[in-house]
């Protein structure tokens, strides 16, 4: 049974807004965002083939290429539909705890998107020429890393039970993080730190664009470190909770988050998610329209997964 697509609601925003025109339009935004992972990811399925048996058909690199595009593009993008699905519910039920986890995981998949987009266009966006057989193997190399790329060895979990023990084993070894297993380095998930300050670039960009000229160029790494503080046993996990004027000479710790609470939240950090999930949205679409020049480039037809047509938000 499929999810109804969940939206915030008047009384939310008259609780959290009152009256403030830039939160109001914060939260139109928030609600416009999972609308539109929402259609555009997750209000159907896609069929797609396995990898085994395009290689057993006689798949060339140009049709792993497209293959492994429509795989990333799909799941990143199903993901983000979910992540805002889960932000928007939880904030609506003021689960804040479980609203930091789902926004700081948005920013994790959009910084994704954008980090796979730049190296997407950058080999198949040419107009002028047509990338070479080193080119588009270099890049599905890439995309299987962006698509499978993991900081666990799955692939050693789920090759046999021995393989299981002995990772375990090398687990009760390590003396540090940096002696714990990690997976081969082809299939080692890029640092997602690399990912978010490259995407505070982008953020900086699109700000200018639309003439915020006083734009910090840090504001996403800024979003994402007081969000991981929320979803760490951090300073910032007991605010949720907190009503430091509640009781004289001592602090209340609510049973549920105050409309304070809820206040400070959203407006801390709520307001830069959505544009941070436009931008991603905007990526996708550029990654689908190299896919498609590439394909006819290449003789193949245009990719029919997605409506790569949509107007810009």
């Amino acid at each position: 049974m499929r999810r109804q697509c969940p939206q915030l609601s008047p009384a939310f925003t008259e609780t959290v807004a009152r009256g403030d025109l830039g939160v109001e339009s914060a939260i139109r935004n928030m609600n416009k965002a999972v609308r539109v992972f929402h259609d555009t990811y997750a209000a159907r399925d896609v069929s797609l083939p396995v990898w085994s048996h395009l290689s057993g058909v006689g798949g060339t690199t140009t049709d792993h290429v497209l293959l492994d595009l429509s795989y990333l593009v799909n799941a990143l993008g199903r993901r983000l539909a979910d992540l805002f699905f889960d932000l928007v519910d939880s904030l609506e039920r003021r689960r804040l705890a479980v609203s930091a986890l789902s926004a700081r995981a948005v920013i994790e998949t959009c910084a994704a998107i954008v980090y796979a987009e730049e190296r997407i266009v950058r080999t198949l966006g040419r107009e002028s020429t047509s990338p070479t057989e080193a080119d588009l193997e270099t890049l599905v190399s890439f995309l299987h890393q962006m698509a499978g790329g993991a900081r666990f060895d799955w692939l050693s979990w789920h090759r046999s039970a021995a393989n299981r023990t002995a990772l375990l084993e090398q687990y009760e070894l390590a003396q540090s993080v940096k002696d714990e297993p990690e997976p081969d380095e082809s299939l080692r998930a890029v640092n997602v730190m690399t990912m978010i300050k490259r995407f505070d670039a982008r953020f900086l960009q699109f700000a200018r664009s639309v003439g915020e000229t006083k734009c910090s160029g840090a504001v996403v790494r800024a979003t994402y470190a007081m969000l991981s503080d929320h979803c760490h046993p951090a300073s910032a996990a007991y605010m949720l909770y907190l009503n430091p004027t509640a009781v004289p000479h001592g602090h209340l710790f609510t049973s549920d988050p105050t409309d304070e609470n809820l206040r400070r939240f959203f407006r801390e950090m709520m307001g830069y998610v959505a544009p941070i999930g436009n931008i991603a949205d905007r990526a996708l679409i550029a990654i689908g329209k190299a896919e498609n020049r590439f394909a006819v480039q290449a003789g193949r037809l245009p990719s029919t997964l997605c409506d790569w047509t949509v107007e810009d938000n």
